[in-house]
């Protein structure tokens, strides 16, 4: 072989050895090229874990004793001196009556006390005996009744508080005319003190009888501590009633406090973070990071993966029988994914 024939070989492997490197450099730069426009998603892992829950909600403050307390029936109302929720003492005013018709009452019944006097001493002459001892009981009724009046009217017509406590309902008004039904409704507050709230059916199934709660009370003024649960119950409109036993403390009834307790599921569970769950036609779905090796290495590509949701707090959601696994790089990412897709993973 002449020197010329070498020259050329030399010459041509040395193109062939360029030729190879800028291949190289092209391919590595639309390998960058391609990689900069795949969407870039990060993943997580499935993690077997148990559940924790927080329940965070505001009730109010209750008695197991509220007293019914009457007002002198068929006498007009002047004043109603408290309201709803007013603490009162015993001897405390709770409403004024109109003095002006009870003097026209009082009247009117010493009037007709009068007339059955009267016609009763008629009764007598005629010796109509059971009339008379009829009309007699009737007379000493309505002498009775002038008394009491009477001295309603002396000491000021008013009626007050028999005991101390707080006021739970007012049913009178006003300008009418009292009734024989209960003119108020007043919590004793001698007896226990007990909070509701009301919690979701979820809830429900977490929380129950003789767990302990937090209440605070006055924007966390007053903080109670463990306080036994006594009681979670169904209402009547679907919701669950909470009762909390309240140790004796400065809170009063009808304050409004805020409840909440920390839960631990006792069951472990296939857990997925929530950001990494999504929903389509109410069936849920994960993206999953598939990995295949492709002509520029180690490419990613998303599958989607069904779901069935068994419970859920506000960071995980529990999965059954899932069928993926710890290691599945499950993808979460505020983008719109398709089947087949291919993705970029963010560096950790």
């Amino acid at each position: 072989m002449d020197k010329k024939q070498i020259t050329l070989k030399t010459k041509a492997l040395r193109y062939f050895l360029k030729f190879l490197a800028v291949m190289l450099i092209l391919t590595f730069v639309s390998r960058a090229i391609y990689s900069y426009y795949l969407p870039r998603v990060s993943v997580t892992n499935m993690k077997n874990t148990n559940l924790n829950y927080m329940i965070k909600t505001t009730g109010t403050v209750h008695t197991d004793r509220e007293i019914p307390l009457y007002a002198v029936p068929e006498l007009r109302v002047a004043e109603v001196c408290v309201r709803d929720g007013d603490t009162v003492n015993i001897g405390d005013v709770l409403l004024k009556y109109d003095t002006v018709y009870l003097e026209e009452y009082i009247e009117k019944l010493s009037r007709q006390i009068e007339i059955d006097t009267l016609t009763r001493a008629d009764y007598y002459t005629a010796q109509a005996w059971n009339s008379a001892k009829i009309l007699t009981f009737q007379i000493e009724d309505e002498q009775k009744k002038l008394e009491y009046y009477q001295n309603l009217l002396d000491l000021g017509a008013v009626m007050t508080s028999a005991l101390n406590g707080k006021i739970c309902s007012v049913n009178v008004t006003a300008g009418n005319f009292t009734g024989e039904t209960a003119g108020f409704m007043i919590a004793d507050l001698s007896q226990e003190l007990y909070y509701t709230t009301e919690i979701t059916e979820k809830e429900s199934e977490m929380l129950c009888a003789g767990d302990l709660v937090n209440i605070n009370f006055r924007c966390g003024e007053i903080m109670l501590q463990d306080c036994e649960v006594r009681s979670v119950s169904k209402t009547t409109y679907g919701a669950y009633e909470v009762e909390v036993l309240l140790e004796p403390c400065e809170v009063t009834i009808g304050e409004i406090g805020t409840m909440s307790v920390k839960l631990v599921s006792d069951e472990r569970y296939e857990c997925i973070p929530l950001e990494a769950v999504f929903e389509n036609n109410n069936q849920h779905f994960v993206y999953i990071a598939e990995e295949s090796e492709g002509f520029l290495g180690t490419e990613y590509h998303i599958a989607i993966h069904n779901i069935s949701i068994v419970r859920q707090n506000d960071s995980y959601a529990a999965v059954l029988d899932s069928g993926l696994n710890s290691k599945d790089k499950i993808v979460y990412t505020n983008k719109e994914l398709y089947e087949g897709q291919a993705v970029r993973l963010k560096r950790k």
